[in-house]
């Protein structure tokens, strides 16, 4: 067995290398082994890159303890998500002792943030920031007093764009004062292409056209609806001055992390796929019960892409009510509504028969009646490829198995089916005209039985249909299901029905997945248990 002193005597690039593969848990666990271990990690400034307001930078008795080992050009990312707007603030003055003059990756998630902490930390290191989050998520107005200041004197995006040149990404959410938007006139930033934005104290919207002209290459842009509730021109802006914008995110309400979550889940590549000017991606999500403001917005907005628009996502009755007739999208081919409740108008059914030509992907939740979604699709969907249905209740078996049937003939064009979670109409019957017909040619299928209302599925139907599959000759290139059949998973794994089953999985398709989901998250004795995930791989890797 190798001695532990010896640890200490590698080259440093061999320290380094090793470091490296450790997470941050298991480099503080490799502190803890002994003294010199300790030192050595200690002193590698790896350790440092990012830094925190944990447990190990909480305390002024820590940051004390931890300062002779960290040189600030090693610190390069800093999150700020423990504790108040106190808390913040030592932190970012202990960075400022240490001279940190090359961060790059900010995160605060703060009730609150004092205008001097924003200034420190853009004075050191405002040429090497390139993305930031500020999400100001609970202002206490208490802290605000402690701390000599009171809404809404709170420093905003401004300063970032003015002293950040490098800055390409940034997310701000909560209060700033008034004049914020008027000091960016003089500004043009050259690098921002990803902004999501939500000025919490601007019910009444924002000069989008300055914010606009300052940030010319912009690529992706999520704001709340309220901050453009008023601009009739916002549509033409955007045009005007960010040419280079592909994608746009507007949300009722962006603290719940929509915005975020969104704009990373686009089926984009980064830049625009077209030369032509106009976005490509636009996703409105609109739930509130105010005024509609998404159905006057996404009117000015949908005459400028007409023949640019690839990907659109909208929530609420409202906007999916809109009047688009005459309107034709030819480079649509991903639509989703991912409103619950959305009732299939005659608006809506006109747009689905006539607006999108190339649909390829749809994705529609709790959509009524069913059926009617059904049979437009069937008479108008020449294109599509893949479909996702999620808590689609009001159709029945007859009308989901003929739509099976015909879009799923080689024909057509359906490949995909994702059921998640599976429809009450989604029966064995169903499953069997899909496992044995020669005239189907749906290669890729994903049900899940353990969430939502599909109670005429079980797992045992499921493995029925895998012998089906079997028995006729064929082989699917994709299988995905999602079941709950035990309170434990491994249990479910370890017997010979969970055995049995995954054996016929394998045989029943090229590439597949199963996620076990115990039956409850908690039980009577307060033990948890998690979700289980096996797939195809590494099913295979075992049996070998």
């Amino acid at each position: 067995m190798t001695n532990i002193r010896e640890l200490d005597t590698l080259p440093i690039e061999i320290q380094h290398a090793i470091f490296s593969f450790l997470k941050i848990k298991d480099r503080w666990q490799f502190g803890g082994v002994c003294a010199s271990w300790r030192a050595m990690i200690l002193n590698w400034q790896g350790m440092w890159d990012s830094v925190s307001t944990s447990r190990w930078l909480y305390s002024s008795s820590n940051r004390d303890y931890y300062r002779p080992f960290i040189l600030g050009h090693s610190v390069k990312r800093v999150f700020i998500n423990h504790g108040g707007p106190a808390e913040a603030a030592a932190l970012v003055d202990f960075l400022a002792s240490l001279k940190c003059d090359a961060i790059e990756v900010v995160r605060f998630v703060v009730p609150y943030l004092t205008s001097s902490s924003l200034t420190k930390l853009v004075k050191m290191s405002g040429s090497t920031l390139s993305d930031v989050a500020i999400i100001l998520n609970e202002f206490d107005e208490e802290d605000a007093v402690e701390l000599g200041e009171r809404p809404p004197n709170s420093e905003g995006p401004d300063v970032l764009l003015r002293h950040c040149p490098n800055l390409s990404k940034l997310m701000y959410v909560g209060l700033v004062n008034s004049i914020w938007i008027h000091n960016l006139v003089d500004i043009r930033h050259e690098h921002l292409t990803e902004l999501a934005l939500n000025i919490c104290n601007s019910p009444q919207g924002l000069d989008t056209e300055v914010l606009l002209k300052a940030t010319p290459k912009l690529q992706h842009l999520a704001m709340t609806l309220a901050n453009v509730s008023n601009d009739q021109r916002f549509s033409r802006k955007l045009h005007q001055y960010c040419p280079e914008l592909s994608s746009l995110l507007l949300t009722c309400n962006m603290m719940e992390g929509i915005a975020i979550r969104n704009l990373h889940s686009w089926p984009r590549h980064g830049t625009k796929s077209s030369s032509e000017p106009g976005l490509e991606y636009l996703t409105i999500f609109d739930i509130s019960t105010g005024p509609p403001i998404a159905t006057a917005v996404f009117s000015g907005l949908i005459d400028g892409m007409r023949s640019t628009l690839r990907y659109l996502e909208l929530s609420g009755n409202d906007i999916l009510n809109v009047d688009l007739a005459g309107t034709v999208l030819p480079s649509l081919t991903h639509f989703v509504i991912s409103y619950n409740y959305c009732y299939v108008s005659d608006n809506l059914a006109s747009f689905l028969r006539h607006s999108v030509p190339n649909l390829s992907h749809l994705k529609v939740k709790t959509v009524y009646p069913g059926d009617t979604l059904l049979s437009i699709l069937i008479d108008s969907a020449q294109c599509l490829k893949e479909i996702e249905l999620g808590y689609c209740d009001t159709m029945t078996t007859n009308t989901l198995a003929h739509f099976i049937e015909v879009l799923g003939h080689p024909n057509r064009c359906l490949r995909r089916i994702r059921f998640r979670p599976a429809t009450p109409a989604l029966t064995p019957d169903v499953l069997q005209v899909i496992a044995t017909s020669q005239l189907l040619a749906i290669d890729h299928l994903d049900i899940d039985i353990a969430t939502g209302r599909g109670e005429k599925l079980r797992a045992d139907d499921l493995e029925k249909f895998l012998d089906d599959i079997h028995s006729a000759g064929k082989k699917m290139n994709n299988l995905a299901f999602a079941i709950s059949p035990c309170e434990n998973p491994k249990d479910f794994l370890e017997s010979s029905e969970g055995k049995v089953f995954v054996q016929k999985l394998d045989l029943a398709a090229r590439e597949w997945q199963l996620r076990i989901w115990p039956q409850a998250m908690f039980t009577f004795s307060g033990k948890q248990y998690r979700c289980t995930l096996i797939t195809h791989n590494q099913y295979r890797k075992r049996r070998i």
